[in-house]
């Protein structure tokens, strides 16, 4: 038997957010296998344009992190001049 409640359980794993990209690559991964295996469902090129569109997404959202970083780096070497 636990020691724990279901509550100090539930508080101590992980954050069911945690859960969200592998579970959307599973989505993908068994939609791509569905493909191969079966003939019906969208051509292996709208894969690969998946996988292009995916690349760009990433490039762009780490664009943005790097903006993002910059920025606070600015605001602190801002705010060391100010005092």
């Amino acid at each position: 038997m636990s020691p724990y409640t279901p509550l100090q359980l539930y508080e101590r794993g992980p954050s069911w957010l945690e859960y969200i990209p592998p579970a959307i690559v599973g989505f993908l991964a068994l939609s791509l296998v569905y493909t191969l295996l079966s003939f019906r469902g969208p051509g292996i090129a709208v894969w690969f344009g998946l996988l292009y569109q995916l690349f760009w997404a990433g490039v762009v959202l780490y664009v943005v992190y790097l903006l993002y970083r910059f920025v606070a780096a600015v605001e602190r070497f801002v705010d060391d001049g100010r005092r």
